[in-house]
């Protein structure tokens, strides 16, 4: 049996049951709450995005594979896992960031294991400044703000 995902910007995908609902708590609970009838589920994502958390799905179904998040002694990825993922992360941040949401919002654990890890070996050994510029956020302290935090942290120089 099959299930039908419906992206936001309409578009369908087929994909069966048996590789989506054991990795999906969402899509798992919602064909429980449906006694299995429902054929399709929107999804508000749009098409790119959920075709590649497809793609992880499928393959993943086959290679499972356990993303040690809990310690990172690197920040190459290839050396923390086989070849396949890292090609599958291997985006731009925009995209990771987008698809961590969606990974979160279909409850994709090994997914969300993976993406997180990649971001993980992005930021490791990086300062905050680096690392809001690899994660796109905004620097909202003004420079009166960082001066006296550094004037209150005095140590804090040491550290970057």
């Amino acid at each position: 049996m099959s299930v039908i995902l419906e992206s936001s910007d309409s578009q369908k995908i087929e994909i069966p049951r048996n590789r989506i609902s054991p990795l999906s708590l969402l899509i798992r609970e919602i064909l429980e709450d449906s006694n299995e009838n429902q054929n399709t589920i929107p999804i508000p994502y749009e098409y790119y995005l959920l075709n590649k958390v497809i793609e992880f799905c499928e393959y993943y179904s086959n290679n499972p594979h356990n993303f040690d998040i809990n310690y990172i002694n690197t920040s190459d990825i290839n050396k923390l896992i086989p070849e396949w993922y890292c090609k599958f992360v291997d985006i731009d941040t925009e995209y990771l960031l987008k698809l961590i949401n969606l990974s979160d919002y279909l409850n994709i654990d090994p997914l969300i294991d993976l993406l997180t890890l990649k971001v993980a070996t992005l930021i490791k050994g990086k300062t905050p400044q680096e690392i809001r510029d690899i994660l796109l956020i905004e620097d909202d302290t003004d420079s009166e703000d960082k001066e006296e935090f550094m004037l209150a942290h005095n140590w804090i120089k040491y550290v970057f």
